[in-house]
């Protein structure tokens, strides 16, 4: 797979900050993946890893689903979709300027609607994860410094 790199995201507080990790892909068509590993695998990384491992050893197929997205992994594919429910949830509770800000943003992009489903063969996914869950180890170190640094400077100012 080509076209994609891994950006470390810095969500900056009052007196905090903490490292995010994201995954971007020049081919839109990747979108769900990428809503996949910057939503659901930073927080089920191990789960994820586990359904892949099953699915490969028990040469079947297995589902995680996430708070966004569902992957249906078999040995030779993996397809990776939105869940629509909450994204007609979430699209229900924006306000009209939002949905409309929304659309516009997504047609500029691309000039059409952001794609709901992808495919991709199970090695590249399973490379792909792993990489990911190499680089979110090194993003959890800094954010445990980060952490370190705050919780020494409260201590010196109390």
């Amino acid at each position: 797979m080509q076209g994609y790199s891994f950006e470390e995201v810095i969500l900056q507080g009052k007196r905090t900050k903490k490292y995010r990790l994201a995954v971007r892909f020049e081919d839109p068509q990747y979108g769900p993946l990428a809503l996949f590993l910057n939503s659901e695998a930073g927080v089920f990384g191990a789960e994820i890893a586990e359904a892949l491992e099953q699915a490969q050893a028990a040469m079947g197929q297995t589902e995680f689903t996430g708070n966004l997205c569902t992957a249906v992994i078999t040995p030779e594919s993996v397809i990776v979709y939105r869940n629509t429910e909450d994204e007609e949830e979430a699209e229900e509770e924006k306000t009209e300027e939002e949905k409309t800000a929304g659309e516009e943003g997504a047609e500029e992009k691309s000039g059409e609607k952001a794609p709901r489903i992808c495919e991709l063969p199970t090695a590249e996914f399973a490379e792909l994860l792993a990489e990911w869950r190499e680089h979110a180890a090194e993003v959890k170190k800094k954010n445990v410094a980060e952490r370190r640094k705050a919780a020494k400077r409260r201590a010196e100012e109390g």
